[in-house]
């Protein structure tokens, strides 16, 4: 793995369970606009799911998302860059809890199948 770098990121938006922008301090009061990819999460689809029940759980992630992460000032650990230009990243939560933990531990990771 390659190095790691932390930064303090002001999120802006939830794009869904497991992607969102924020703006990252790069200090020097150099700031600079980024979409984030969850690392090692992957959220349910709410875009091209697989059914209506993969949308409504979808939804529900991107709502807890939203709830733990949006307007909020997370630390963020990124590796490298993803797919679409994202980059990847970990996440802790301003009460130091893992935003993946805490998603996992709400059932909001996406399931093998969703039967109706």
């Amino acid at each position: 793995m390659t190095s790691a770098y932390i930064y303090q990121v002001q999120v802006v938006r939830v794009i869904d369970g497991d992607t969102f922008v924020g703006i990252v301090d790069l200090g020097f009061r150099v700031f600079h606009r980024v979409t984030f990819r969850i690392e090692e999460f992957d959220a349910p689809e709410t875009h091209r799911p697989l059914n209506e029940a993969e949308r409504e759980h979808g939804k529900a992630a991107t709502a807890m998302a939203q709830e733990l992460l949006g307007g909020n000032e997370v630390t963020v650990r990124s590796y490298k860059t993803g797919k679409y230009g994202r980059w990847g990243a970990k996440v802790t939560l301003p009460d130091g809890r893992d935003f993946t933990v805490a998603m996992r531990e709400a059932g909001l990771e996406k399931r093998e199948s969703y039967d109706e």
